[in-house]
């Protein structure tokens, strides 16, 4: 069963509110915030599974905090967004260069937020799977933008610059065909973009 707009747009604003993950990339490092991401992703997804398990306290507790924001599992566990946008956060953080990694973080997060708020709003062209062109058009237009202003701010190479918009249209189409592929777009999103800006980093050397 398909959540309400309304609990799409609070799931999305926490989205949104992990912008301190990338003030910790800049701050710890690169090995320290994958370690940080990293075992706070393998803690979120033992917490899930005991909510799963009816361990007592956890699942009444997880279950008062976030109930508007929890899909249907169908009996199944199902671990949510959570478990993988965190391990995104810690491969990000040691695969890619500090700026490819906070750029390519922040592609996920606004590109994400973007394609699920338009998409159900004002989504009237469908495609076979539900998802819309008005989703798939804000995605790229966020997400170029972003690289856009990254490329003004950083000034790195116009090669890295069409490496990254490429990275941000395959992001897009993994997006659109996440549930096809079984892609969790939180996890795949970074990691094509940031690979798109590795890429350009061998391409420009």
């Amino acid at each position: 069963m398909q959540i309400t707009y309304k609990q799409e747009l609070l799931r999305k604003l926490v989205h949104l509110s992990s912008i301190w993950m990338v003030f910790v990339m800049y701050c710890a490092g690169r090995v320290p915030a994958f370690f940080f991401f990293a075992i706070l992703a393998i803690l979120n997804l033992i917490v899930e599974y005991a909510r799963y398990k009816k361990v007592p306290v956890i699942t009444p507790l997880y279950e008062t905090l976030f109930k508007n924001m929890l899909r249907e599992s169908n009996g199944k566990f199902r671990p949510s967004g959570s478990p993988p946008y965190l391990a995104s956060a810690a491969v990000t953080s040691l695969l890619f260069p500090l700026p490819f990694s906070i750029i390519s973080f922040l592609c996920m997060m606004f590109g994400d937020t973007a394609a699920a708020l338009i998409g159900r709003k004002f989504g009237k062209h469908k495609f076979f799977n539900g998802k819309s062109v008005e989703g798939c058009a804000a995605f790229l237009i966020t997400d170029w933008l972003i690289v856009i202003g990254a490329f003004y701010i950083t000034g790195f190479s116009w090669i890295i610059l069409v490496c990254g918009l490429i990275g941000v249209v395959i992001a897009m189409i993994a997006e659109l065909f996440n549930e096809e592929l079984h892609l969790d777009d939180n996890f795949s999103i970074p990691l094509l973009v940031g690979g798109m800006f590795w890429i350009g980093l061998l391409l420009a050397a």
